[in-house]
């Protein structure tokens, strides 16, 4: 039970990991492309 919890939590944290990274390189992306139009 602990370490279904374990990999359940460490799963979350992955993923919230993975949407913070991937929003901030689309916001920085578009940044870019707004600078060099």
């Amino acid at each position: 039970m602990t370490s279904f919890s374990a990999e359940f939590a460490y799963s979350i944290l992955q993923y919230s990991i993975f949407s913070k990274l991937s929003f901030f390189f689309t916001s920085y992306d578009s940044q870019m492309l707004l600078t060099f139009a």
